[in-house]
């Protein structure tokens, strides 16, 4: 199967009422198991991930390997640049092959963000590449009392340590259709009410908490000031799956998922070394683990419709 374009696979989801996961390569080790799943299941995917990973594996050496990866499946796979912050990011991402980018300058003050996003959205479509932003932002939340009530409490987000309740940090639906307008982006990444919650350790694994209750009326506004823009949310992990599937039937075509794979993989490859201390040989040590991201994986293409779409 050849490496797809990310636009005719958006366009496929979204005719055909599902989405499409990006699941986040955290290193090489997580690509086959992914891909693996994909192929079982047959469902187009995409391979995502950001630039500091790659750059701890070897920046250009990475971005190749990701390419050659998604060639070689079996079922479409589209490569996707995640959190880019720099223009030499997304430019390196193109060069090598990958194909689609996001640029997210979330942080900045929505005028600022505007602009440079832009920029960046023109040379994209130069090289006839779809490029994602972000509108809004996400709490990062880890007490216990914020997990029990998210929307009660002020957080920080991934981009800033300043404080802020969840509805300040959700996208306004009125911002969202300009700031469509003014950049030109093709994919467009929206805070409403999704949390990161990066899981503490309880009896001996890190359970994944679905506890982001969606604003589905915000969405709704949102998906009719944008056009035909996809949509895409991110901190998938945390959605319960019948409110991501009515995400889904709302209208978005892209669901990033990553701390799902992350907290398995961990905890799988910890009780492994934990249980089997004498094992030296690194394919035993890292079976398990690449077994349960694959089984994630597989879960969330039954849960975003892809499954069987490929």
């Amino acid at each position: 199967m050849v490496l797809v374009r990310t636009q005719d696979m958006f366009e496929e989801a979204r005719k055909g009422k599902y989405a499409i996961g990006q699941f986040v390569v955290f290193n090489t080790a997580f690509i086959d198991p992914i891909i693996a799943a994909a192929e079982e299941m047959n469902s187009p995917i995409q391979l995502g991930a950001t630039y500091s990973f790659a750059e701890k594996e070897g920046t250009s050496r990475f971005l190749e390997f990701m390419r050659i990866a998604a060639e070689e499946a079996k079922v479409p796979v589209s490569v996707h640049l995640d959190h880019g912050r720099k223009y030499e990011e997304v430019m390196a991402c193109i060069r090598h092959g990958w194909t689609s980018v996001m640029f997210d300058a979330s942080d900045r003050p929505f005028q600022e963000n505007i602009k440079i996003t832009a920029e960046v959205a023109r040379a994209c479509h130069a090289a006839g590449i779809p490029i994602e932003a972000e509108l809004g932002d996400m709490p990062v939340i880890s007490e216990q009392k914020a997990v029990e009530n998210p929307e009660a409490v002020s957080a920080t987000t991934q981009m800033s340590k300043s404080q802020k309740s969840l509805a300040e940090m959700m996208t306004k639906p009125e911002e969202a259709g300009l700031f469509v307008r003014e950049t030109k982006i093709d994919i467009l990444a929206v805070s409403i009410g999704q949390v990161h919650h990066f899981p503490v350790l309880e009896w001996g694994v890190h359970p994944v908490k679905r506890i982001s209750k969606l604003d589905f009326g915000r969405l709704k506004k949102i998906k009719e000031t944008i056009g035909d823009t996809w949509l895409c949310t991110h901190a998938t992990s945390h959605i319960p799956f019948e409110d991501l599937r009515k995400a889904i039937s709302m209208g978005v075509v892209k669901c990033n998922i990553g701390t799902a794979l992350s907290s398995v993989w961990a905890d799988e490859l910890r009780k492994t070394v934990t249980e089997n201390p004498n094992e030296l040989w690194p394919f035993n040590i890292l079976e398990k683990a690449s077994k349960a991201v694959k089984n994630v994986t597989a879960e969330y293409t039954k849960v975003l419709g892809s499954a069987g779409r490929a």
